[in-house]
């Protein structure tokens, strides 16, 4: 054994002291349940074939090498591109499977470039669950050499130490030296952990002490959206793809059999390459079968191609309005080397529209003072548990005569007959509109210039932005994608620019409607990350 470090060693300080030459471990996943993921990553300008590279897990303080095969497991005979990498996750996907058994989480799933290790017995390489060393070795000869270490060998192996928001411990590596005794919180179990930027060779020896925070960044368990692409500070200029935002709402019927349709999402890259697209939060249901003794059934009900961007049932025991109606999901999409911002999208489970019936405040059908204003709402038939304005938007036959906000709050512009529409968002096809006459005004909007409002930054990474118009600012309104309103400003004087603090509780995309003293408005999408 005193040979075998002795020549790691060696080894070691040889790869140590050169640039970046081979694979690396680029991330490491110990989530909840069976959500266990690898990923490697190529630091070198040259792709590497990984047909001479396996994973071996050391378990629990294992003193030597193991020399049972079950132990490790081969990657693929493929090519790995320069600074791109490949997940591995482990394979459990029986949706019937409970315990050890069960699935892995689909927002997991949808990374892996590979599953590895469905039963035991054979392979238990993915089975690490924060106490165990995997090394990443390559082929040389008659030899398996480490050209990368997460954890370590050997005793004294992790005791139990406290879960972060839990009063549970397990066996892990910890935030507190010498990391290995309990002390701190557990880091390397119940936490997804990122290789440090900075890193651009492998561990290539058995460190005395296994620091984990010391080259990686940690997030929460159960955190994915970092896989399938890896920052590393040596890997040229990258375009990140950018998400089209046009389309944030997407419904479905709870009769929808698997397969359905909902729409697609869009991105596109600078640099051409290749897209996937991905659900990483949102995307659940439980579901509660009684029995206290069996963890309430989780269904994930939703899939987006990977390639196409295409929304999907995939599983359509999770349509169950009675219990969840609106599912919040967060997107993304990455082209191997950056990712994008998140994306909000709602789908909403509902029956089809059949009726919209539009009433106007005092049933008045005229405006007759100048500048009025006069507010609509609308009753969507068949009734819903959740905010029926989800399921409509207004709009004006005229815009030189009337506007109307999301809210559906109308101001007149100039004299004339206009009609105020309400339609279904759904592919219902449904809508109906409301004549409205409007006289007295004694002055209107020329058109002829057209409104530009920018707001900076778009995203916002924050609470604060700017908004620039080419017009005098009389108020800002800004809403949810439900139509709820969660902000309001008029500068109450000339102004073309307004700085605008929002609530650190506010993220996604949001409605930003910019009146002018002129009376014209201006409506532009917000994302807050």
């Amino acid at each position: 054994m005193k040979k075998f470090i002795l020549l790691l060693t060696m080894l070691g300080m040889f790869h140590l002291g050169k640039a970046q030459t081979d694979l690396i471990i680029s991330e490491y996943i110990e989530g909840w349940s069976t959500n266990k993921a690898l990923e490697i990553y190529n630091p070198t300008n040259s792709p590497i074939n990984m047909s001479t590279y396996r994973l071996t897990r050391y378990s629990n303080g294992l003193e030597t090498p193991p020399a049972d095969i079950t132990w490790t497991v081969m990657l693929p005979n493929r090519n790995l591109l320069p600074y791109q990498s490949y997940v591995i996750v482990g394979d459990k996907r029986d949706p019937a499977g409970t315990g050890q058994e069960a699935p892995v989480w689909a927002q997991l799933a949808q990374r892996a470039d590979t599953f590895a290790c469905p039963i035991y017995t054979e392979s238990k390489t993915m089975y690490f669950n924060g106490n165990d060393g995997v090394a990443l070795e390559k082929k040389s000869g008659s030899e398996w050499l480490i050209v990368d270490l997460f954890g370590r060998w050997g005793a004294p192996a992790p005791e139990k130490a406290a879960i972060p928001g839990s009063s549970n411990t397990i066996e892990a590596w910890t935030d507190v030296s010498p990391y290995f005794s309990g002390l701190g919180v557990a880091v390397t179990a119940d936490h997804s952990l990122i290789r440090k930027s900075s890193v651009k060779n492998g561990v290539t020896v058995n460190p005395a002490l296994f620091n984990p925070l010391a080259e990686y960044d940690s997030l929460p368990a159960n955190t994915f959206y970092n896989l399938g692409w890896h920052k590393y500070n040596g890997a040229p200029a990258n375009s990140t793809p950018i998400i089209n935002a046009e389309k944030t709402v997407f419904f479905v019927v709870p009769t929808a059999e698997n397969g359905t349709s909902l729409g697609n999402i869009s991105a596109s890259d600078a640099e051409g390459n290749s897209l996937k697209y991905f659900i990483d939060y949102g995307n659940f249901v439980y579901v509660d079968d009684g029995n206290p003794l069996i963890p309430d059934k989780r269904y994930e009900p939703f899939g987006l191609n990977k390639s196409s961007g295409e929304l999907t049932v995939v599983n359509k025991l999770g349509l169950l309005p009675d219990i969840k109606s609106v599912f919040y999901l967060e997107t993304r999409v990455n082209d191997g080397y950056s990712q994008s911002e998140p994306l909000d999208i709602m789908v909403i489970i509902a029956s089809p529209v059949t009726a919209i019936n539009i009433s106007s405040a005092g049933g008045l059908n005229q405006i007759t003072t100048n500048q009025g204003t006069l507010q609509f709402s609308a009753e969507v038939l068949p009734a819903v548990t959740f905010d029926p304005a989800l399921q409509y938007r207004w709009k004006v036959s005229d815009e030189t005569i009337a506007t109307i906000d999301p809210k559906g709050l109308l101001t007149a512009m100039k004299n004339g007959t206009v009609n105020v529409i309400c339609e279904a968002l759904d592919q219902s096809g449904i809508s109906t509109s409301f004549e409205l006459t409007i006289t007295g005004q004694t002055s209107s909007v020329t058109t002829s210039k057209p409104i530009s409002v920018v707001l900076y930054p778009n995203p916002v990474d924050g609470s604060v932005f700017t908004i620039n118009s080419s017009k005098e600012i009389e108020s800002i309104v800004i809403s949810d994608l439900a139509g709820r309103e969660i902000y309001r400003m008029a500068p109450g004087k000339s102004l073309t620019s307004a700085e605008v603090e929002l609530g650190s509780a506010y993220k996604g995309v949001f409605i930003v409607s910019v009146k002018h003293n002129d009376n014209s408005l201006a409506v532009s999408k917000l994302l807050i990350r």
